[in-house]
């Protein structure tokens, strides 16, 4: 498998186009103790786009419908709990709205961080590699430098599973072979039987 760091095309410097990374403090995270539930549980309870785009509209409708009991009677749901129930969901999908867009742009440059990153690291490797060769108390005076020049990277150690998974079978293949050429040809075909059909 080929190494996506030979073919990327030169890191830039990102620096002049995006603002610097925000503290990670700055996102908020969730409740302590959330749990992400079934999802599929909410199939169905979406809006369309039609509905949204319909909802603020009616809640200014329930919020100046005064004769709301008279018109509807007492069974009715209070308006108050449904217009709030109403802007809670127009609230939460907008924040859904701007963290998916967020989500995008962080991966988009979290992808481009480390690419410039790796390029550079890239270029160090065999120079602090050389180095080591010439002075090996260099690893235990940088271990982490070290450590990180040393570690495969994620597409070989992908490679190295593949690999492992050809040769396995490969030599599956190997172990059946012998066997099927062991076996005549058509021998688990049984000749067919000659009919004679007299016509008269």
């Amino acid at each position: 498998m080929t190494d996506p760091r030979e073919t990327s095309p030169p890191a830039f410097t990102a620096a002049a186009i995006y603002p610097p990374p925000p503290p990670p403090d700055t996102v908020p995270s969730p409740p302590y103790g959330f749990l992400v539930p079934d999802m599929t549980g909410f199939r169905g309870w979406y809006p369309s786009r039609a509905e949204l785009l319909a909802v603020q509209g009616a809640i200014d409708d329930l919020t100046s419908f005064a004769d709301y009991s008279t018109v509807l009677g007492s069974s009715a749901p209070a308006p108050g709990g449904i217009v709030d129930a109403l802007d809670d969901g127009l609230c939460w999908r907008t924040l859904r709205e701007r963290t998916e867009a967020w989500d995008a742009y962080v991966r988009t440059r979290d992808g481009m961080a480390w690419r410039q990153a790796f390029t550079l690291l890239d270029d160090l490797k065999p120079l602090f590699t050389l180095a080591v060769a010439k002075k090996p108390d260099l690893a235990k005076r940088y271990p982490s430098l070290h450590a990180l020049f040393s570690a495969p990277t994620v597409a070989a150690a992908t490679s190295q599973k593949t690999r492992k998974k050809n040769t396995k079978a490969a030599e599956e293949r190997d172990r059946a072979a012998p066997a099927a050429s062991a076996t005549p040809p058509n021998a688990a075909r049984k000749p067919g039987k000659t009919v004679t059909v007299n016509f008269k």
